[in-house]
Formats: C-alpha cells, structure tokens, sequence
C-alpha cells in the first residue's frame, strides 16, 4: 500500500492484512461470474448435442476449480483468524499463500482458454466467407487480451 510494514502502525498493518485475507476471497467469485457469464452465453450459441457437453463440461471445471479456489482462500490457516490476526501467529498453521497465489493464476489462464475456445469450432464449421469467418475468430479471441 506504498509503506513499508516496518514503517507502519502495528494497528494500520492489521487492517492491511486483514484487507490482504479478504480480497481473494472477492476474486475468485468475481472472476469466476464472468466467465460464467460467457459459457452460458454460449449455450445458445449452437443446438448441437456435443458442444453443449462441451460447454456444460467448461462449465463444471469453471465451477469446480473456483470452489476449490474459494474455500482455500477463506480457510487457508487453522484456525481461520490467524490468517489475520497476527497475535496468533505462535499458534497458527497455515497454507503455502505464495503457492495458492501462484495456482489461482494458472487455473485462471488455463480456464480463460477453454472459455475461449469453445465457441470456435461452431465458428470454424460457419459456411461463410473466409473473411468473415476470420472476423469472428478475432471477435471471440478478443478475451486474450
């Protein structure tokens, strides 16, 4: 927050590790409510019965991993306020956060492509013209950015 934690009040660096336990926590359902957003988009993209598995199927590693990724973000020590309170670090154990960090940026790219590229073998089979057709890609390959 631009301070350095030997600089700062113990009660102002309390406030900021508990700001530092609660964000995760909003992260990951934020994250995970767009790309929900977009696969159910998708389910009226096409009728055919293998890319609605599909879609279903993005739909349930989405879920999932960001379930997974919430529950360890909200219970990452034991017990669970001593992933704020700092008194209680004698006696507190807690997860690899560094790790976790890590690992929830890795499930988010590696969820963002296949949120990505569900859509594109509807696009790719589209009997349109070839410029068009590449329009598209580009239009739902936008997300990579």
């Amino acid at each position: 927050m631009g301070t350095h934690a030997w600089e700062m009040p113990f009660p102002k660096f309390m406030q900021f590790v508990r700001a530092l336990y609660l964000l995760p926590i909003l992260y990951n359902p934020v994250q995970a409510g767009a790309k929900m957003a977009l696969l159910l988009l998708y389910r009226r993209l096409a009728p055919q019965r293998w890319f609605q598995y599909m879609n279903w199927s993005v739909i349930a590693v989405v879920l999932s991993s960001s379930t997974a990724l919430l529950f360890i973000t909200i219970f990452p020590c034991r017990p669970v306020s001593g992933a704020w309170d700092l008194t209680l670090a004698a006696e507190t154990v807690c997860v690899d956060r560094p790790a976790i960090y890590k690992a929830t940026a890795v499930i988010g790219a590696v969820t963002d492509l296949m949120v990505l590229a569900v859509p594109l073998p509807i696009v790719i089979k589209l009997q349109i013209p070839l410029r068009q057709k590449i329009g598209l890609i580009i239009l739902f390959s936008l997300g990579i950015v």
